[in-house]
């Protein structure tokens, strides 16, 4: 299951959470950035499923948050190929 995009007060608590958290790292990294609007949304995968290679459009920071992750489960991988740098 793939959901529509997210903007607004969907799953806020996380979002807010996740803001936080975020611009602390950005912060404590002594970058001149912070998170001020974020879109999300929501990927449900149920055993044996997978995601395809992929694109996500303009993205300036991409996160990834696993509610439950069973051992030896498969490799992430996150590959940009704009010329931007990783922060």
């Amino acid at each position: 299951y793939h959901s529509p995009l997210f903007d607004g007060a969907e799953f806020s608590d996380l979002a807010d959470i996740v803001e936080e958290f975020t611009n602390d790292i950005l912060d404590r990294k002594d970058l001149d950035l912070s998170v001020k609007e974020m879109q999300y949304w929501c990927n449900i995968n149920k055993g044996n499923n997978y995601n395809v290679m992929h694109t996500h459009g303009r993205a300036d920071l991409i996160g990834i948050y696993y509610v439950k992750v069973p051992p030896e489960s498969g490799k992430l991988v996150v590959i940009r190929n704009d010329g931007s740098h990783y922060t």
